[in-house]
Formats: C-alpha cells, sequence, structure tokens
C-alpha cells in the first residue's frame, strides 16, 4: 500500500533539499536576529516569533563546507521553524521552493556516494521526474546541531574571597 509523502522543498547553498511538511510548524521571511554571543557557529542566534524565543540554525558549514553568508542587517531572510523535543528551532534555508508529493515507499537508502554530512541527517532519498530529492530527517537534523549538555563547554566557578 502506497503512502503520500507531502514535503516542501528549500535550498541551501547549492544542495536542494525536501524537509516533510508533517515537521514544519511555518515558513518565515524577513525576522530579526539576535546573535548569542560564544554560541557554536550553527547557532547564528535567536529571534522572538510572537513572544516565543526561537534558536535559529544554519546548515551551510555542514551541508557546503566553511561558514554560510552572513546575515544582512542580522536579519533572517528565509527560514523553516520545526520543534524539537518540544522546543521551536528556525532553519535558516536560502529559497523556498514548492509543495511536492510523492509515493512514500518509493525512498531509498542514501548511496555511498552521497556526502557523509548529507547522508547523516537523510530520511531518504527520492527518484522523481525532476531528479533525485534529499529528504531531510528533521530530528537527525536539529540532534547534530544542536548542543547538547554533554557536548558544551563547562563552566567555569569564579573562586570566592
Amino acid at each position: 500500500m502506497s503512502e503520500e509523502l507531502a514535503v516542501v522543498t528549500v535550498t541551501v547553498g547549492d544542495q536542494d533539499l525536501a524537509v516533510p511538511v508533517a515537521d514544519v510548524v511555518e515558513v518565515i521571511g524577513d525576522y530579526p536576529v539576535t546573535p548569542v554571543p560564544l554560541s557554536p557557529p550553527e547557532v547564528i542566534g535567536v529571534l522572538n516569533l510572537r513572544g516565543r524565543i526561537v534558536t535559529v540554525l544554519d546548515l551551510h558549514a555542514r551541508l557546503v563546507g566553511g561558514a554560510a553568508p552572513p546575515l544582512p542587517l542580522m536579519r533572517l531572510e528565509r527560514g523553516l521553524v520545526v520543534v524539537h523535543d518540544g522546543a521551536p528551532y528556525a532553519i535558516r534555508v536560502d529559497a523556498v521552493g514548492d509543495l511536492q508529493r510523492f509515493d512514500s515507499t518509493t525512498l531509498t537508502a542514501p548511496p555511498a556516494a552521497i556526502s557523509p554530512a548529507l547522508g547523516a541527517l537523510s530520511a531518504g532519498l527520492h527518484m522523481g521526474t525532476q531528479g533525485l530529492t534529499v529528504i531531510l530527517d528533521v530530528d537527525k537534523t536539529l540532534l547534530s546541531l544542536t548542543p547538547s549538555p554533554a557536548r558544551a563547554a563547562p563552566l567555569r566557578q569564579v573562586a570566592r574571597r
């Protein structure tokens, strides 16, 4: 039995991706971003989305290599808001494309030829009439981009006099 998978297509650098619509809370654009000092390179900063503080993450360094293009005037031009473990995150993308639907039974595992960084974030691949589409696994992506307490640098205690 076939199941339909609805995705929104996005571009990060020169990489075309698809994100399952079920994982996307909303598509946003033109939001001011406040930088977070000493944050890892994947964390651009935070934004205020109708009273909720949302961490803004960037896939450029992971997928494209090197630093992401800077945000003009610290504004997020395009992003997808997703939720992971009850917390909202905005993933910066360069372009948002169309809504597409395809048969989820046609998804295949990432081949060895795909970059290891992309393969680690992929939920599968779909070969359609317009070429190969990489389906992004939002949970894997957020787990790889967000600093965990175990990986975070320990706070130094200040000696009292």
